[in-house]
């Protein structure tokens, strides 16, 4: 019987430069989540998870407060 082994998550590099490069906006506060949704890191029932549900039809683009 063969055991799967797991890889170490800690020797796990990710990144997408294409998803980045192909955003109008590159990686910004809007798209942030929908980025590393797509990591192996990313955990379907975390907080951030249901940030994005929970705002899918909200209009985010700028997070910061104007002076």
């Amino acid at each position: 019987k063969t055991q799967m082994v797991e890889p170490d998550p800690t020797t796990i590099i990710w990144r997408d430069v294409e998803w980045i490069l192909a955003q109008p906006d590159g990686l910004n506060s809007n798209n942030v989540l929908s980025y590393f949704e797509m990591s192996p890191f990313w955990d379907p029932q975390c907080n951030n998870a249901s940030l994005k549900m929970q705002t899918r039809f909200n209009d985010l683009k700028d997070l910061t407060v104007l002076l």
